[in-house]
């Protein structure tokens, strides 16, 4: 997927404007859409039940490592000449962390929040 004909970063001295084209996006139907801005900490560190999550990082760098229910482990770099973004699939185990101060990542979601879909237990996760 070309990410560039959905997301649009536009900057210039007033500053930065982003915007979406939800409906070339084809990977899911999405039904929420949120953003992390990172300060010092990891995010994530959890999975979902049944939600896939899709991130992309619109601003520095981030890392993103991914753990497979029967424990493999990839890690990707999300940012600018480097992968645009990453669909986390579930039962998949996410941790996103700053590589660049003041990173932040936009996530397209095929659920609605709901915190029964939350894996919060590594431990649990991984039997």
């Amino acid at each position: 997927m070309n990410l560039n004909k959905i997301i649009k970063i536009r900057n210039d001295k007033r500053g930065s404007l982003i915007s979406l084209e939800i409906s070339k996006f084809n990977i899911f139907k999405i039904k929420r859409i949120f953003t992390i801005d990172f300060i010092k900490e990891s995010r994530g560190n959890h999975a979902h039940i049944k939600c896939s999550q899709y991130f992309v990082c619109i601003k520095g760098k981030v890392l993103v490592e991914v753990i497979s229910s029967k424990n493999k482990k990839k890690k990707y770099l999300l940012g600018q000449n480097k992968i645009k973004g990453l669909l986390v699939k579930p039962n998949h185990w996410n941790i996103l962390s700053p590589v660049i101060k003041n990173s932040r990542v936009i996530c397209f979601c095929d659920m609605n929040y709901s915190k029964s879909d939350y894996i919060t237990n590594f431990k649990k996760f991984i039997q």
